[in-house]
């Protein structure tokens, strides 16, 4: 979804979004990325979600039921 937007360094979501997976790759190296807000409702995310980031701390919310390699 947003994989290479190297120039990307913030990202607020809505509090509740699709509950869809965020996919593979969705934020791999967005290299300038520090910071992001989590949606409440968002239960699964993908291989390398958060990979190559600027990002020093995650806080998943309490509905996170999955988190797969390397995210």
């Amino acid at each position: 979804m947003f994989e290479n937007c190297t120039s990307l360094e913030i990202i607020e979501l809505p509090n509740v979004v699709d509950d869809s997976d965020y996919s593979d790759y969705t934020f791999l190296r967005c290299e300038s990325l520090k910071r992001i807000s989590l949606p409440g409702n968002k239960k699964r995310y993908g291989n390398y979600c958060f990979s190559e980031t600027a990002l020093e701390k995650i806080e998943f919310p309490d509905a996170v039921t999955l988190i797969r390699m390397l995210a």
